[in-house]
């Protein structure tokens, strides 16, 4: 992902006068809409959230918060390492499997979440030691996340920040010393 172009100065912090440009959000999911719409997506307790924005309009959004990932061994668990989770990611239904780059056949999803893995990778590097990336993938997301490099959460594997949430939904990870 590291060779892609990211337009980082639309990829900016959510804050209260984004707000009006949220009001006509829509990703196809009435959950994820209603995130980016709510409180909730200003809360920093809740996690951070950024959005890719045009001159009208939001392009996607995504959210991020801390988190870990347990190994189950036996009836005991054990943090095998400190995450970043990303409690939500979306695409407007208007960009969504459209080409960002025909050529090396990159789409405006993968751009977006190539901008939240190197802010994640620079979170990393500068304040916080980082093993992984998490998320839960809505059936809708998963070849997104698959194509870029994101792999299914293993049997003896949990995320905790996702126990009681999350249904319908395939628990990801990123390991972040991939070389």
């Amino acid at each position: 992902m590291s060779d892609l172009y990211i337009p980082h100065e639309h990829i900016v912090e959510y804050d209260a006068g984004l707000v009006e440009l949220a009001s006509s959000f829509d990703c196809g999911n009435t959950n994820i809409n209603s995130f980016l719409k709510s409180s909730e997506a200003l809360n920093y307790g809740i996690g951070k959230t950024y959005v890719w924005i045009n001159d009208k309009s939001i392009i996607g959004f995504y959210n991020i918060t801390a988190g870990s990932i347990e190994e189950i061994r036996g009836d005991q668990l054990f943090k095998i390492g400190s995450a970043v989770h990303i409690n939500e990611f979306a695409v407007n239904v208007s960009y969504q499997k459209k080409l960002y780059d025909e050529e090396r056949s990159i789409y405006i999803s993968d751009i977006l979440l190539s901008d939240c893995v190197e802010r994640v990778e620079y979170i990393r590097r500068s304040y916080l030691g980082l093993t992984f990336i998490t998320l839960a993938s809505t059936k809708e997301g998963y070849n997104l996340y698959k194509r870029n490099d994101f792999e299914e959460m293993e049997e003896d594997m949990k995320i905790p920040i996702l126990e009681d949430k999350e249904y319908n939904c395939i628990p990801m990870y990123l390991p972040l010393d991939i070389e």
